[in-house]
């Protein structure tokens, strides 16, 4: 069971309900549902996939030292390119992992989605 708030709603988590704290939201995206990846580039230059795939070349890079060719490569091969990483470096996989979300996700620029 998990309760829906709205973001500038405060509470304690409990066992019947997942609240986020102040000003936290989730967002889901399933490879553009939720918006047109074209749209927000015409209108604010910036899509949120381009990003990503930006941010992941950047971590196999600083990480694994490959090409965005090769990144890429990992991605096709294996469905994801977080897949490919533990299926072609399985013993750097454990310690990339959290780096690998935080280093791509967490600077995403939402704010293209504010206008679509």
């Amino acid at each position: 069971h998990v309760s829906c708030v709205p973001s500038d709603v405060t509470a304690t988590p409990t066992s019947q309900s997942c609240l986020l704290p102040t000003g936290k939201a989730i967002i889901l995206d399933v490879d553009n549902t939720l918006y047109c990846e074209e749209t927000l580039k015409r209108l604010t230059g910036l899509g949120i996939e381009e990003q990503i795939i930006a941010n992941t070349h950047t971590f196999c890079k600083e990480h694994l030292d490959l090409t965005p060719a090769q990144a890429d490569d990992l991605f096709r091969k294996y469905g994801t390119t977080i897949e490919g990483i533990r299926q072609e470096y399985p013993s750097q996989a454990e310690t990339l992992l959290g780096t690998f979300y935080h280093q791509v996700y967490d600077p995403i620029d939402f704010s293209s989605l504010q206008a679509a």
